[in-house]
């Protein structure tokens, strides 16, 4: 409208989807935060209302925390994708209007997040498609399956780079960067229905090792909980060597076995543990529809 090159553009629709504005004419010039991706098409009718975006840029306390990039299914049938988001201060943190990009090269906007884009204090959001479970925002969501590499960017509303999840082949054959810039190798490689999750909540080194296979997914809860498969160290997980023979998969209340070969001893939870692993199951999220 201002006669400039437009940047701050809309998200492509998928097919069998348009472009709404948020509110019947709510006009801010920026396309970015004024149109919304949806099905819900109303042709001669007024549009369905939603939250307008109100810009909170990255103060340091949200990162990506954990990631269903391949659940079990056809892409087109499965839908049940999400991504998760964990706020680490002791406030709220909103994240309206922060964007995703899911290319491997960060270009293209993948998802804009809506108004209603709330963290609670030291808090877990989970964002992802119609058939996810425990999301707390339905949206129209597309992550690579990791061949040959894929990523994950995270944006503010600003336009700046937060963080980046870069998972898939452990080779990386597609050459995609982290946040440093640099061509990480030995990747967390998830299998169907398995998540990539964060060692621990929150905590943001920029080195792959942050990130870990979970086979029991978290939406909405913390991952230390989470059984280890694979730490991105190596072949890892228990029952498997690492580098050098070490065992990169013991996680929390494990350690390398007696014989050397790479695996790991458990120990179990304690009790409290165990209760609130099972309280943590029982609770239900509500979904909030964007």
């Amino acid at each position: 409208d201002t006669n400039v090159i437009a940047t701050n553009t809309a998200v492509s629709p998928d097919e069998g989807s348009g472009l709404a504005r948020v509110q019947d004419g709510y006009d801010t010039n920026n396309s970015r935060f004024d149109f919304i991706v949806t099905t819900d098409l109303t042709p001669g009718g007024p549009n369905p209302e939603h939250d307008p975006i109100v810009c909170a840029p990255d103060d340091g306390s949200v990162t990506i925390n954990e990631a269903l990039v391949d659940p079990e299914g056809s892409d087109s049938e499965a839908l049940a994708e999400w991504i998760e988001f964990y706020n680490s201060s002791a406030d709220e943190a909103s994240i309206a209007g922060w964007w995703l990009a899911t290319d491997g090269e960060f270009e293209d906007l993948s998802l804009v997040l809506p108004g209603n884009a709330l963290i609670d204090a030291t808090d877990w959001l989970v964002v992802g498609q119609e058939l996810a479970s425990d999301v707390d925002i339905v949206v129209s969501l597309t992550f690579g399956n990791g061949s040959g590499g894929d990523g994950i960017r995270l944006f503010d509303c600003e336009g700046k780079a937060i963080d980046t999840l870069v998972y898939g082949d452990e080779e990386n054959e597609d050459e995609i960067v982290d946040d440093d810039g640099e061509i990480p190798v030995n990747l967390p490689n998830p299998g169907e229905n398995e998540s990539v999750a964060r060692v621990e909540d929150g905590v943001d080194t920029n080195n792959v090792t942050d990130w870990k296979i979970a086979r029991r997914t978290t939406p909405g809860a913390s991952n230390l909980s989470e059984e280890i498969i694979d730490t991105g160290e190596g072949p890892g997980g228990c029952n498997k060597k690492g580098k050098d023979g070490v065992p990169s998969g013991c996680g929390a209340g494990a350690a390398p076995d007696a014989n050397g070969e790479g695996g790991c001893n458990t120990v179990p939870l304690p009790l409290g543990g165990m209760e609130f692993l099972a309280g943590c199951i029982a609770f239900r999220r509500r979904r909030r529809e964007v």
